[in-house]
């Protein structure tokens, strides 16, 4: 008994509330592919010839012979909207590794490519980087403030600004999937609201370690916006 590890990527986000279907020569449901998540099925080539995909009007099948290895990817052949009214588009093609699949992915949807789709691409790095600067702006008002009232507002907007960080990296950490640009317009809206408390931070010292940390996290952020581009 083989295992297949099945997911399916569609531009612009498309059935992230759908699904695509897997069923048998005989119209037995086997499993469903839900947007972000892969599929573990198995199959043996003397209980199943034939797997049959489908999503709406849309459907392709693949017999147990053309299957090249474990992993296998559901998607659309198309090259611009008009092409979705073919009921034919829906394709689905095996590799041997994750990673031939993940390249393969990368290369479908060229004139879509602003919202191509990340999966195992985010770079963890940089989110919990930015995960240990919101927690330490998120105490520093508490940190480095006085008794005196003038700075309750600054206590305020810092623990503001960093929970709201932080919540949004934790967010973006869990999220299965996103856009490239939805991916680089948290980053960077992340990055405003590190500088915009840099303004609230009145101990010289903290402050300097602050922006040196923002800056080292700005400076990897946009490495990471051109390695994106470029890919």
């Amino acid at each position: 008994m083989a295992t297949l590890n099945i997911s399916f990527y569609f531009p612009y986000s498309w059935y992230q509330w759908r699904s695509v279907k897997i069923r048998n020569r005989y119209n037995d449901l086997l499993g469903i592919i839900k947007f972000g998540k892969e599929t573990n099925l198995a199959v043996s080539n003397t209980e199943v010839k034939r797997l049959k995909f489908s999503t709406d009007f849309y459907a392709c099948n693949l017999d147990l012979e053309q299957i090249e290895g474990e992993y296998a990817l559901v998607y659309f052949d198309i090259n611009n909207h008009l092409d979705l009214l073919k009921s034919n588009i829906l394709q689905v093609k095996t590799f041997e590794t994750a990673r031939q699949r993940s390249r393969f992915r990368k290369s479908l949807y060229p004139k879509f490519v602003k919202t191509r789709l990340l999966q195992e691409d985010k770079n963890y790095g940089i989110i919990f980087f930015g995960l240990i600067i919101s927690f330490i702006i998120l105490g520093s008002g508490i940190m480095f403030v006085d008794d005196e009232i003038e700075h309750v507002k600054d206590l305020k907007m810092n623990f503001i600004i960093g929970l709201t960080s932080f919540i949004s990296l934790g967010v973006l950490l869990q999220e299965a999937d996103t856009t490239v640009v939805g991916y680089q317009e948290k980053i960077s809206t992340i990055i405003i609201f590190f500088l915009i408390s840099l303004f609230y931070i009145e101990n010289l010292a903290f402050l300097l370690f602050m922006t040196s940390l923002i800056f080292v996290f700005t400076v990897e952020s946009l490495v990471e916006f051109k390695k994106m581009k470029d890919s």
